[in-house]
């Protein structure tokens, strides 16, 4: 997790608090899919088949953080490279690791948190941009009942304005997956239909689904 860094205005960006590439492993208990299919499939009855684990009963709603185990540098300290790991029974009951990975029927998810200090705190989503199929979304203005939260971002990613400049203030890209979740890592199995909330942004940042078995 990077907790201090600067742009080329000599702006900071992260500080302890607001931190960038925060790993997080979720995994997901039968209430998760519970709700999710009362939300998704209102009235129908839970549709097991499709959007459900049965039989989770041993299975935990949690949120985990790896932690560091070795870490190296270029000889000019601009290149890092960290190895994290997380506790041994995480490991051995769900399967939290990504070498050697052992298949699994236990519901999880690892995601890469990015939660940058803007210089404009935004009441609504007009200063926010993503970049979904070439078009320039705003995720304040997502059709009832579709993916509010969800986006699957192309090569413009995320772009933060604040109205006083045709270039962004800040902008994210993610060159190795697409799917990215607004203000919240809990929008694979939480379809509220709520819209994406901007301050959520401000105070909880973009996360980045590296994976998920879901």
């Amino acid at each position: 997790t990077i907790v201090f860094l600067q742009d080329d205005l000599g702006r900071n960006l992260s500080t302890i608090n607001n931190t960038l590439g925060n790993i997080q492993y979720k995994t997901y208990s039968n209430n998760d899919f519970n709700r999710f299919n009362l939300q998704f499939n209102p009235n129908c009855g839970p549709p097991y088949g499709d959007f459900a684990k049965p039989g989770l009963t041993n299975s935990e709603s949690q949120t985990l953080f790896p932690h560091v185990i070795s870490l190296w540098t270029d000889n000019i300290n601009k290149t890092f490279l960290i190895e994290l790991t997380f506790l041994d029974d995480i490991i051995e009951n769900y399967g939290g690791k990504w070498f050697n990975k052992i298949a699994t029927r236990f519901p999880e998810s690892i995601w890469i948190e990015f939660n940058p200090i803007l210089p404009v705190i935004s009441d609504t989503c007009n200063e926010w941009k993503i970049d979904v199929l070439g078009y320039n979304v705003d995720p304040s203005k997502i059709v009832d009942y579709s993916s509010r939260q969800l986006h699957a971002i192309e090569h413009g990613g995320v772009r933060f304005y604040d109205q006083t400049s045709a270039r962004p203030l800040f902008t994210f890209y993610s060159f190795d997956v697409p799917l990215l979740s607004i203000g919240s890592s809990e929008y694979l199995l939480n379809f509220d239909n709520s819209i994406a909330d901007c301050q959520g942004i401000n105070k909880n940042g973009l996360f980045i689904n590296l994976h998920n078995n879901l």
